[in-house]
């Protein structure tokens, strides 16, 4: 198997801190739905197999608010997202 745990329509909240005070209070900002979140083998150059999750989103028009939060989630969460 190439891909497991398929995971449709996941949700990631954007929260976020006031940057003067990073311990504080967190605000919630809204949320991204992406269309698909699995794990995908992959392997590297040594020939060791391992699995990489890969967040997915089909897209046919990149609107400025899924481009904002397309940013936003791959800024808090550290994740590149893969538009098809």
């Amino acid at each position: 198997d190439r891909v497991r745990d398929l995971e449709l329509q996941p949700r990631f909240e954007i929260d976020v801190r006031r940057l003067e005070d990073p311990l504080g209070d967190t605000y919630h900002i809204g949320f991204y739905k992406a269309d698909f979140r699995y794990k995908e083998a992959t392997t590297a150059a040594d020939h060791t197999a391992y699995w990489v999750e890969v967040v997915e989103d089909a897209k046919g028009v990149r609107t400025p608010i899924y481009s904002l939060k397309k940013k936003l989630i791959e800024a808090l969460y550290g994740i590149e997202i893969k538009e098809t």
